[in-house]
């Protein structure tokens, strides 16, 4: 059984903020959520449902719950788990116990949160949605880890100047939810839509929306742990969750935003550790690099490398269909702007993909 209890500040020694207390088949986690500035961070059951389900999910389908969940999301949560088991069948159906919920929803009018990393899915939906924008979020201890302090240090100053620049403020929550998820769910394909909806369920005091940019198009859908399907699934009469952006690919984005003088300053899609900010040699930073230099916008990059290391892209290590998905792109991309260097190399890349595939 998976247990989500909320902990007091006089228990975990931890003032402001949230800490659950998780138990996993007797395995204890202490999992807390810190806000930057004078941000409230509130527990909710909405809170835990979304830090438990996937892990009661993937062990042994009980999750025990010390709030209420709001009616609408404990109705979801059904759906949720349709749409994880038609993915994943070697999760389980959970048995949600937890109180009912008699609360009002908390009144309409407060602000529009949004997902921001310096990657190249945020800067498209805040530039898209520039001017109907509250705030934007990044979450210390997702995509960067909480003990590479360097390169946390260089991501929010980078974000934060950004944020300046588009006009926008900069909300920053640091959480180890990781260290729970991690063991039971794959988070890319599984795990980290869930997450970003349990942070921005913390904020709901303030903002009655939340945006998550999307990963992939419409055209290009799959298992995905954030995905246009599943992502509204978690709205709550306190919190609507919008995915954004699926109509335009990857490198329509790119093509999209590659001007605009803060994307050229702070585009960020590295996820090394070790204080830079985009390696220059990584799948995703060599994919992002063949864009820009498709487009002719990869030498006005301040944060990019202006040589593509051709061998290396021949040679990319294609992961997932994610991955491949981002080839193609830059595949029809090369095709269109009539590159056969880029053709040549891009095919080869993906021929390796497919022959692995099959092996």
């Amino acid at each position: 059984m998976v247990s989500v209890v909320v902990a007091t500040p006089a228990a975990t020694g931890h003032a402001g903020g949230v800490t659950l207390m998780v138990d996993v088949a007797g395995t204890g986690y202490q999992i807390w959520f810190r806000a930057s500035g004078n941000h409230r961070l509130e527990p909710s059951g909405d809170l835990e449902l979304a830090v438990g389900l996937l892990v009661a999910m993937a062990t042994d389908g009980i999750l025990e719950l010390d709030r209420a969940p709001s009616a609408l999301l404990r109705r979801r949560a059904t759906t949720i788990q349709d749409v994880l088991l038609s993915w994943y069948p070697e999760l389980r159906r959970a048995t949600l116990v937890a109180p009912m919920d008699e609360s009002a929803p908390l009144p309409s009018g407060r602000g529009t949160l949004a997902c921001f990393t310096g990657g190249v899915d945020s800067f498209y939906t805040v530039l898209e949605h520039a001017g109907t924008l509250d705030a934007l979020l990044f979450v210390h201890g997702f995509d960067v880890p909480l003990d590479d302090q360097q390169t946390r240090t260089t991501v929010s100053e980078h974000l934060r100047e950004a944020a300046r620049e588009i006009g926008v403020g900069l909300i920053e929550v640091e959480t180890n939810l990781r260290d729970l998820l991690d063991p039971y769910a794959d988070w890319g394909q599984i795990a980290h839509g869930a997450a970003l909806v349990a942070v921005a369920s913390a904020l709901t005091r303030e903002f009655g929306r939340f945006v998550v940019p999307s990963s992939h198009s419409y055209r290009d859908l799959f298992p995905w742990g954030s995905h246009p399907v599943l992502d509204p699934l978690w709205s709550t009469p306190d919190l609507e969750v919008e995915h954004d952006g699926a109509g335009a690919t990857r490198v329509d984005k790119i093509e999209a935003i590659a001007p605009a003088p803060a994307v050229r300053k702070h585009l960020r899609v590295c996820w090394q550790q070790g204080g830079g900010y985009n390696c220059g040699s990584c799948e995703k930073c060599l994919r992002t690099m063949v864009t820009l230099d498709l487009l002719g916008e990869l030498t006005a990059s301040e944060t990019f490398p202006h040589d593509v290391d051709l061998e290396r892209v021949s040679a990319l290590p294609l992961r997932n269909e994610s991955d491949a998905s981002y080839l193609r792109e830059n595949i029809e991309l090369a095709r269109r702007v009539g590159s056969a260097r880029y053709m040549a190399v891009l095919e080869k890349a993906h021929r390796n993909y497919l022959a692995r595939e099959e092996a």
